[in-house]
């Protein structure tokens, strides 16, 4: 163990993202940005989502003439 550690200078090896040992990501600026357009494009996706398209009023037989026809 102390011979592979001397020869592995104290790296990490093999997958160093998941382990009880695992070396962290740092979050960069970019990945922050990402991340907020991310979540203001679902937030934009939800609002119009949630908007109806007719109102309760207009959707009240609006197909009657299709149905006659």
């Amino acid at each position: 163990m102390f011979l592979s550690l001397a020869l592995l200078c104290n790296k990490i090896p093999g997958t160093q993202w998941i382990g009880k040992y695992r070396q962290l990501r740092k979050v960069t600026l970019g990945m922050k940005t990402r991340m907020t357009r991310r979540l203001e494009i679902k937030a934009e996706n939800k609002y119009w989502l949630s908007c109806s398209y007719l109102t309760a009023k207009e959707e009240h037989k609006h197909n009657t003439e299709r149905q006659q026809a």
